[in-house]
């Protein structure tokens, strides 16, 4: 069971590729695919975020964190291409169905940006991309026990 109508934001939609191979993608991770891989690491924050004062050491610390990217980065094997770390389980250890994953993942981002937009389409990438990071370096703690609050089920395989 869905905990919100996305008003079928929750419903990816399927990309082909030039060479006819195809993808499902949800729309609110959609504004990633505007960014080549050289130029992704630019939705992490910037070196100048550290605060050091120091324009080496602010850089030195932001290359060490530019692997980042693979926190938020989609993973298009996965049906609607949510991150490779997200959960394929939910809190009980129960197998999610594809359409389970999605609506928790799109629940608990929607908690980690502090509400999404009505159209997913207009979300700012770099506080997508800082929510979805939030949410892996919580490891669900706050948003599980939401979660557990308003006792939510997920679709679960049979």
């Amino acid at each position: 069971m869905a905990h919100q109508d996305w008003k079928g934001q929750n419903i990816p939609h399927v990309i082909k590729e030039f060479d006819g191979s195809s993808f499902s993608i949800l729309p609110v991770l959609e504004c990633f695919l505007k960014y080549k891989k050289d130029k992704i690491d630019s939705l992490l924050p910037s070196a100048d975020s550290y605060g050091w004062g120091d324009d080496f050491a602010n850089s030195f610390a932001w290359a060490k964190n530019a692997y980042r990217v693979v926190d938020f980065i989609p993973d298009f094997s996965r049906y609607g291409c949510l991150p490779s770390w997200f959960p394929t389980i939910d809190r009980l250890n129960r197998k999610l169905t594809g359409q389970g994953q999605v609506d928790r993942f799109l629940f608990m981002v929607d908690l980690a940006y502090g509400g999404l937009l009505d159209d997913h389409h207009d979300v700012d990438p770099r506080l997508l991309a800082q929510a979805i990071m939030d949410l892996k370096d919580d490891l669900f703690w706050e948003y599980v026990s939401i979660e557990e609050g308003e006792n939510i089920e997920w679709e679960i395989e049979a």
